[in-house]
């Protein structure tokens, strides 16, 4: 569970991000979520959770999508 160092002292980190639509025809109709309280240390680890967000909405029969950002956090 290591996160890479970057040249300037910060540290790279995940970010799960979740947009999850009643209607996949309507914009209108979609919500982005983000929980920027729990940053992941790698990109798997990111992928893993956002995946069971998405999962779970498709489950309901809720239209998603997700996808994992990389940011660089200063330690």
């Amino acid at each position: 569970m290591d996160s890479r160092a970057l040249n300037n002292g910060s540290h790279v980190m995940w970010l799960a991000i979740v947009m999850f639509c009643m209607s996949p025809t309507n914009s209108a109709t979609c919500t982005l979520t983000v929980n920027n309280e729990n940053l992941y240390r790698t990109r798997e680890e990111c992928r893993i959770e956002m995946r069971n967000m998405v999962d779970n909405f498709v489950s309901r029969g809720i239209f998603s999508q997700g996808t994992c950002v990389e940011l660089g956090i200063g330690v």
